[in-house]
């Protein structure tokens, strides 16, 4: 039975995802943590993989998945009272280009069922070492490698 309710739980965050992606929305909104409780390991990983399940039917495209998972897994996860963290990587932050980059979830300042991006042996949070800010628990991070767009937007 749970996974009837769970199943629109995440049909109404993914819709929310694409929302954010394609209406130019400036706000990710993240559930409030009502209360604090240590969580069954099992019931967590249980969410986790019904969740990555149904995704696996909806995202069609490659583009934005990671996005799309630590997107719903957050909402699913923060609504359960697990408090995980969206963190969003920057890889570039020249205007002309498209912004690359990529999402992740952290519970506690580790990384939280996250699996090793394809394009590279290193973590998320290898590639984004230098932090920008948060806001309302969704973190974001910077390569660095682009330090001249970084120091020319912060100036």
């Amino acid at each position: 039975m749970w996974r009837f309710g769970l199943f629109f739980e995440v049909v109404f965050a993914f819709l929310s995802a694409n929302f954010i992606l394609w209406a130019d929305k400036n706000e990710i909104r993240v559930p409030v943590l009502k209360k604090s409780e240590v969580l069954c390991s099992e019931k967590i990983q249980k969410w986790v993989k019904f969740t990555d399940f149904l995704l696996n039917f909806m995202v069609v495209t490659s583009k934005h998945n990671c996005f799309f998972r630590s997107f719903v897994r957050m909402k699913i996860l923060r609504k359960r009272n697990v408090p995980v963290k969206m963190n969003i990587g920057l890889r570039n932050l020249n205007t002309n280009m498209t912004t690359r980059g990529h999402c992740w979830l952290t519970l506690e300042d580790s990384l939280f069922y996250e699996h090793m991006p394809s394009d590279t042996h290193l973590f998320p949070n290898e590639l984004y070492p230098f932090f920008l800010g948060s806001y309302r628990d969704v973190v974001y991070w910077f390569n660095g490698k682009d330090g001249d767009d970084l120091l020319r937007y912060s100036a």
